[in-house]
C-alpha cells in the first residue's frame, strides 16, 4: 500500500515537530506524541530495475503514522525535499 503525500491538514497536526530525513522511527514517534496518531512499523520495498530477477527487490525498515480514521501519513522528509 502506498502512502500518499501528506495534506496541509496532516502537516498542521504535527506543526512544531522537528522532522529529519532518514529518521523515520523518531519522526513517527514525535508525530504520534504531538497528534495522538498511531505508529505503523513496516518496510519500504524498492525494485531495482537493473538487477537480476533473484535480487531485484530490497526492503528498508520504515515507520509512519495512522490517523484516528485509519489513513496512513508519512511526514518524514524525503532526501530530495
Amino acid at each position: 500500500r502506498a502512502v500518499p503525500p501528506p495534506t496541509a491538514a496532516e502537516h498542521a497536526a504535527a506543526a512544531g515537530v522537528v522532522l529529519e530525513p532518514l529518521h523515520s522511527f523518531s519522526n513517527a514517534e514525535r508525530v504520534a506524541a504531538a497528534s495522538g496518531w498511531a505508529v505503523v512499523k513496516g518496510f519500504w520495498v524498492f525494485e531495482l530495475a537493473d538487477a537480476p530477477p533473484s535480487a531485484s527487490f530490497v526492503a528498508v525498515r520504515h515507520w509512519w503514522n495512522a490517523t484516528s480514521s485509519g489513513g496512513w501519513v508519512d511526514l518524514t522528509p524525503r532526501l530530495s525535499e
